[in-house]
Parts: structure tokens; C-alpha cells; sequence
């Protein structure tokens, strides 16, 4: 009688077991799943639509959790029978058997309900960042919101994330001057010159801002356009002569100019850095050089 009973209490255990890994095979995204909804991701987002299948897979994987628990509190019903059967039983060793493996049954009951508690905490941790994720997808309908976010996203170095949040933004402002500004200097930060090029450009003289001058300067040096990017980023310090970032990419590019301009690209970098620039040792190192072959090629031509 003991042995059925006992078997009835394996064979529930082991489905219990297989429940579980099906939930595994079944929803194998669900760990994978709470970093994609990290907050710091979730901001990106414009529409509440993108965490949708998020929702939905936590949702399952919780309904299969309490079937799962449900099969778990059966089985240990099942095993904690046992001892008044064994008790019957006259065998010291079948009963010694049989305490051993209501024993093990009962540690690897004990387990997988620790790993179904842990599970149930994830999802709830899933659920919580699926509403900051609303919050912040409300929220992102602000311009200055997107401004925000985009410059802390170009700050940590993505501009990937920061060209996308800024092209969504501008689907719903798309003449919004400081959103155009701001993707142009992402997709520079990029690496992309060519598009932002074709953004800023179009509408340069028409915004008449700075900071479209400069991204347009930055993206024709990108492109190794000098001439142009000199005269862009003199549009950019006629509108804001008190820029530092103006100053300092100015003397960078009467650097890149053959022959490089080291005289007035020292100039631009010393009101650069009284503007409040941090100090640039490769630049420093380039205007030295610079300065000293010019100050050697004019002693040659006075002998």
C-alpha cells in the first residue's frame, strides 16, 4: 500500500518538475524579459504598444505558475500522508527507505516553491517597470521631455538611442527647431554626416540657431569639407560668440586646414577655454607644434 502511495507522490513530484521546465521552454524570454523592460530602456519608448508582448508573456508565465504551484501543493499533500502508512509498515529498512525519499521529495518540494516565490518577484518587478514604462511613454508627448532624455542618452554615449527617441519626437513636431538641432548632433555623434547633413542644411538660414550652424560644421568636417565647415561654424559664432563649444571646434578646424591657421586657431581655443572649455592636451600639443614650425620657417626665409 505504502509503495503505491509513494509512487503516486513521485510520479506527482516529477510533474511537477516538468510543469516547470515547460514553463522554462514555454516562456523562455521571461528572464531575458525584465532587462528589456528596464526603465532606463522603457523611456525610449513612444507607444505603450512596444511592451504589449512583455505584458502578455507575464501574464502566462503567472497563470502557469499557479497551475505549476497548485501541481507542487498536491504532491506535498501526497508526502506528508506517508508517515502514517510507513508507521504501519514492519520493515525498518523499507521504512527507513521510505523516510529518505519523503525526506528528499520534501527538500526538492521546499526548492522549487523558493524558485516560484523568486519568479513571482520578477514578475511583479516585470509589471512595475511596465507601468514606469507607460509613465515615461506619456510623458515623452513633451518636447522638452525628449530633449531631455535625448542629451542624457548622447551623455552616456548612445546616440543610436538618442537619433531614434529625437526622430519619433519629430514625427509628432516636425518643425520643431531644437529636436532637428539635437538629432543632427546625434547622428554626427554617430557617425552618420551625410544624413545630417541633409537635415540641417535645408533649414540653416531659415532657424538661424547656433547650434544647427554647428552640427552642420561638425558633419562637413566629418565629411573632411573644410572650407565649409569653416564657414558654417563662423555662422554658428556670429549667432552665439560666447559659445565655448563654437570657439573650440573652430580652432579645430583651422587646424585641419593645410596649412593649418595656428595663430588664430590658438586664439579661438584661449577664448574657448574662458568661456569655460575643458582643456583639450591633444589640441595643445598640435598648436605647439604648429606654432614652432611656423616660428622655424620664418627664421629660413629672414636668412
Amino acid at each position: 500500500m505504502h509503495e503505491g502511495r509513494l509512487a503516486a507522490a513521485t510520479s506527482a513530484w516529477h510533474r511537477a518538475i516538468e510543469s516547470f521546465g515547460r514553463l522554462e521552454r514555454e516562456y523562455p524570454g521571461w528572464n531575458a524579459m525584465i532587462v528589456q523592460l528596464r526603465l532606463a530602456e522603457a523611456r525610449n519608448r513612444l507607444r505603450q504598444a512596444e511592451t504589449e508582448p512583455e505584458r502578455i508573456a507575464a501574464e502566462a508565465a503567472e497563470a502557469r505558475m499557479r497551475l505549476l504551484l497548485e501541481e507542487l501543493r498536491g504532491a506535498r499533500a501526497m508526502l506528508e500522508d506517508e508517515p502514517r502508512v510507513a508507521g504501519a509498515h514492519t520493515d525498518a529498512a523499507e521504512i527507513r527507505k521510505l523516510k529518505d525519499a519523503l525526506a528528499e521529495s520534501r527538500r526538492a518540494l521546499a526548492t522549487a516553491e523558493k524558485e516560484i516565490r523568486l519568479l513571482r518577484s520578477k514578475m511583479r518587478e516585470a509589471e512595475a517597470w511596465r507601468a514606469q514604462a507607460e509613465t515615461a511613454s506619456t510623458n515623452l508627448a513633451y518636447p522638452e521631455v525628449i530633449l531631455n532624455e535625448a542629451r542624457r542618452q548622447m551623455q552616456d554615449g548612445r546616440p543610436e538611442q538618442a537619433v531614434q527617441l529625437l526622430e519619433e519626437g519629430l514625427v509628432l513636431r516636425p518643425q520643431d527647431p531644437a529636436m532637428t538641432e539635437w538629432l543632427g548632433l546625434a547622428l554626427c555623434q554617430q557617425g552618420e554626416y551625410e544624413r545630417a547633413i541633409r537635415l540641417l542644411a535645408p533649414v540653416a538660414r531659415r532657424w538661424r540657431r547656433a547650434g544647427i550652424w554647428m552640427g552642420l560644421g561638425s558633419a562637413y568636417m566629418g565629411r573632411n569639407e573644410i572650407g565649409r565647415a569653416r564657414a558654417a561654424m563662423e555662422e554658428a559664432i556670429k549667432l552665439a560668440p560666447a559659445s565655448a563649444e563654437a570657439r573650440y571646434n573652430m580652432a579645430q578646424i583651422l587646424m585641419a586646414l593645410s596649412p593649418p591657421r595656428a595663430e588664430a586657431a590658438e586664439a579661438e581655443y584661449r577664448r574657448a577655454l574662458e568661456l569655460g572649455m575643458a582643456r583639450d592636451e591633444r589640441l595643445e600639443l598640435a598648436l605647439r607644434q604648429a606654432l614652432l614650425q611656423q616660428h622655424m620657417e620664418l627664421r629660413r626665409k629672414k636668412r
